[in-house]
């Protein structure tokens, strides 16, 4: 496939459909700041909690030894063994279960309405644009409130795994800590970072399940992204790569503004990083597929 080309329908298509490409930049733009108002609080309120359980636990390590923490096991069942560090971690544990759930509502209805309009960009005449999320599109099967049923289905499964990865993570770095503190200096998280590389590598294989025909139940969307991001390797890591190098790029570029003062860095981040998004998701539905089935 020639991704030149697709890239250049991309701009083509946003060109077509205006309103629909200021939609999608304005729910990305949305999609921060009220993750953060939902999330905040809860984050901060884990935080401690995490603090507290650390702090406990490597106290209770000292006394038992080092042996304590040479597992992940031994953290939770160092957790569980001690009265008070299990009362934290259980108020820690339904602070998460709160947390996953601000996440995933927020995310199914901001990221799949701009998904849903990304889609439709492939669909829909300019001039249809003022009204697409009302009606249907260009014979098109799917309404907003059917794509974003479809869209929470899958993300039920990408959100249980997303909640595994962050637990694990969770369960490092008190383990990272305990350990740092017993040997009283700084130890390298490397869980840590290999949960990180994989969140990201879960995040592009999400996001090519989205571009996929949305067909049967969510759990059958999530295992073809699965295998079909595997079955057309040829095709899917080299389009990954590319979204993959355009991000660490406009990264690079708004870390480098961020030395010259604060507010570029956000006006360059804006300006680059939200069309880039939105290039991303058409860019993949093109590739994908999703367009000719949805």
């Amino acid at each position: 496939m020639n991704f030149l080309h697709v890239a250049k329908s991309v701009v083509e298509h946003w060109k077509r459909n205006p309103l629909l490409f200021v939609a999608c930049l304005s729910l990305d733009a949305l999609f921060l700041p009220l993750y953060g108002f939902v999330t905040s609080p809860i984050k901060g309120k884990i935080i401690e909690h995490v603090l507290v359980i650390s702090s406990l636990v490597s106290q209770s390590a000292k006394e038992t030894g080092p042996r304590a923490v040479q597992s992940g096991q031994s953290i939770v069942a160092l957790m569980l063994s001690e009265p008070v560090v299990s009362h934290y971690a259980y108020r820690a544990l339904i602070l998460f279960i709160l947390l996953a759930i601000g996440t995933y509502v927020v995310y199914v209805l901001v990221q799949g309405l701009s998904w849903f309009v990304a889609q439709r960009t492939l669909y829909v005449r300019a001039h249809e644009s003022s009204v697409i999320i009302a009606s249907r599109a260009a014979g098109n099967k799917s309404t907003v409130i059917d794509y974003i049923a479809r869209f929470a289905r899958i993300n039920v499964w990408w959100g249980i795994l997303a909640s595994a990865f962050s637990v694990i993570s969770l369960l490092a770095s008190i383990r990272n800590a305990v350990a740092t503190a017993l040997a009283s200096k700084q130890q390298t998280d490397v869980i840590g970072g290999m949960i990180y590389l994989l969140i990201v590598c879960m995040a592009f294989i999400a996001m090519w399940s989205y571009a996929l025909p949305q067909k049967g139940s969510g759990w059958h969307q999530f295992k073809a992204g699965w295998i079909d991001i595997g079955a057309r390797w040829r095709l899917s890591i080299p389009a990954m790569a590319i979204i993959l190098l355009s991000i660490v790029v406009v990264n690079y570029v708004v870390v480098g503004l961020s030395y010259w003062t604060p507010l570029a860095a956000l006006i360059g981040g804006i300006v680059l990083m939200l069309p880039l998004l939105a290039f991303a998701r058409v860019f993949l539905l093109t590739i994908g597929g999703s367009h000719v089935d949805a």
